[in-house]
């Protein structure tokens, strides 16, 4: 391409870029975070993107912010966005996306810059995603570890727990256990909350 195409093609993308200072801002962010992820992380060593593509990936991501903040708002008049409630959602969810995009940062979300580079998702949806979805990785391992935890619980035995001075309403057993609690005025009597170890069951009486 030449030196003139090429001038056309920047002064066209750069035409794209918000004149609003904030978005303006987050822009040039997501252009330098793309960057220097690809020239310094090892596991992105691989990737080469000319300038003109991490600017277009950079104003795709900003708009996808913009949007997912402009559905959460509800403005009350006409051109009535940049107040606090419509920032608030903006930078809440640019936050989000950016320390979830920085694979050095607390979140230490690394392959989610390398789904969007390798075409998994586009920047639109990753700006959409859920907790679930937007760190996989995570969600599948804190769903691994609470099924290992779950099943390392060992079961109660019955046997092993005293009887309670209630009978259970449901199996009429007095495996049973009681809380007294004050939900109301001083002067009137506490709530007694009620659990059954043989069947589960819960009950309350004054």
């Amino acid at each position: 391409m030449t030196s003139s195409l090429m001038t056309g093609l920047e002064k066209c993308l750069e035409s794209y870029v918000p004149e609003h200072t904030v978005r303006n801002a987050t822009v040039n962010k997501f252009k330098k975070l793309i960057t220097d992820t690809l020239s310094e992380h090892p596991v992105y060593t691989g990737y080469k993107l000319s300038e003109d593509n991490i600017l277009k990936l950079a104003l795709n991501l900003e708009r996808g912010v913009f949007n997912y903040a402009l559905r959460g708002y509800c403005k009350k008049k006409v051109n009535d966005t940049w107040n606090d409630q419509f920032k608030r959602l903006y930078m809440n969810r640019l936050v989000c996306i950016f320390g979830n995009l920085n694979p050095n940062s607390y979140i230490k979300n690394v392959l989610l810059l390398k789904r969007l580079l390798d075409g998994e998702i586009d920047e639109f949806e990753l700006c959409n995603l859920d907790p679930g979805n937007m760190f996989p990785e995570r969600h599948q391992a804190a769903i691994a570890k609470y099924k290992a935890d779950s099943e390392a619980i060992k079961p109660i035995n019955l046997d092993d727990i005293p009887d309670g001075i209630l009978k259970c309403n449901k199996c009429k057993s007095y495996k049973t256990e009681y809380v007294e609690l004050q939900t109301r005025s001083p002067d009137e009597p506490t709530s007694k909350f009620c659990y059954c170890h043989k069947c589960g069951f819960r009950w309350k009486f004054c």
